[in-house]
């Protein structure tokens, strides 16, 4: 699940170089939360160590910046009942270990109790409806699967501004609007865009995107 995700995951700042989280931390975040961790989420933080978007409540200028994975240690690595999420017929028998967070203050569950997909699928609480036309949308199927399409998609979704960004900005010289538009345009990936559409649809059978399959 690692091994070809790491170099992006380090160039986004998303995980330290180097290990993971030793066991002694991995243990103590599982008494905290009064239960195992799924053994995906485990073998994950095992292999790798994540770095917060914040540090001392500001921006940490050494971390991600679109979303970030919570490390075990943080109090908001913890379960939560979703049974206030919508329809409530799929989500009334669920609840999320809060895994990560997006840079909207929306948090990135590890799913079980699902009423359509199996244990471990990853949704998001995506309040600002940006990736899709859902509030409560489910990303993948599995956190192996997360990782596969952060990678992917450079991001949570196709439209995620990556560091290529930074290479169109000459910091001497602004660019001229329309050179900057070329650019911009062929880096955008509509075979990703089709992909993301295409998963978002079918894992949300509820959605616009779901209906229209």
């Amino acid at each position: 699940m690692i091994a070809d995700s790491r170099p992006w995951l380090v160039r986004k700042r998303l995980i330290k170089k180097g290990g993971g989280c030793s066991p002694a931390v991995l243990e103590a975040a599982a008494k905290r939360v009064k239960g195992a961790l799924p053994a995906e989420v485990r073998e994950f933080l095992f292999l790798v160590e994540p770095i917060s978007m914040f540090k001392e409540g500001e921006l940490n200028d050494e971390g991600p910046g679109e979303f970030f994975f919570y490390h075990p240690k943080q109090s908001e690595f913890k379960w939560h009942s979703l049974v206030e999420w919508v329809p409530q017929t799929d989500w009334s028998g669920a609840r999320g270990l809060a895994i990560g967070q997006s840079g909207y203050g929306d948090a990135i569950f590890w799913v079980m109790g699902h009423r359509a997909h199996p244990d471990g699928c990853i949704a998001v609480h995506d309040h600002e409806v940006a990736m899709g036309d859902l509030q409560c949308a489910v990303f993948a199927r599995s956190l192996s699967e997360f990782i596969a399409k952060i990678v992917c998609l450079k991001g949570l979704s196709p439209d995620a501004m990556d560091d290529d960004y930074d290479d169109l900005i000459d910091d001497d010289e602004e660019p001229e609007e329309e050179d900057l538009a070329d650019n911009l345009e062929g880096m955008f990936d509509f075979a990703g865009q089709e992909m993301f559409d295409e998963e978002y649809g079918e894992l949300n059978p509820t959605s616009e995107r779901g209906r229209k399959r």
